[in-house]
């Protein structure tokens, strides 16, 4: 059995439920969402922005408080040109439109935040992965 792409209404319906101080745009196949996320009890709030070209692409931001994108002359890790996240491997299809933002790419945003703390702390980044310049 194939497994369908997830309706765009059934992704705003889902980060309706699990994320109620969510902030919800839709506009035919494109979706934004923002809102506020703490990657561990002693972290502090950032808010996100979440855009989502249905079938096509997501760009995840950091809104609040701004990325250091350089670190004592080190560029940040994972990030891409204009700022976006890097959280996943796009040529991997780890995410796409079959799976929910909010059970993908709402937690790798905490886990993206809970290792961007420790690099802004050590200057090492932790979190693995292939970089998307590689």
């Amino acid at each position: 059995m194939e497994i369908k792409d997830i309706p765009i209404h059934f992704q705003i319906a889902a980060l309706k439920a699990k994320m109620p101080g969510c902030d919800l745009y839709l506009n035919k196949n494109y979706l934004r969402a923002r809102g506020r996320i703490q990657p561990t009890p002693r972290s502090i709030w950032y808010t996100y922005e979440i855009k989502y070209w249905f079938r096509e692409n997501i760009k995840i931001f950091i809104k609040d408080p701004l990325i250091k994108t350089e670190l004592n002359g080190k560029k940040a890790e994972h990030l891409y040109k204009d700022g976006s996240l890097c959280l996943f491997f796009p040529k991997a299809n780890e995410f796409d439109s079959k799976k929910l933002i909010v059970d993908y790419i709402v937690p790798w945003i905490a886990l993206w935040l809970f290792f961007y703390e420790i690099w802004f702390v050590t200057g090492n980044w932790k979190g693995g992965g292939i970089h998307p310049n590689n």
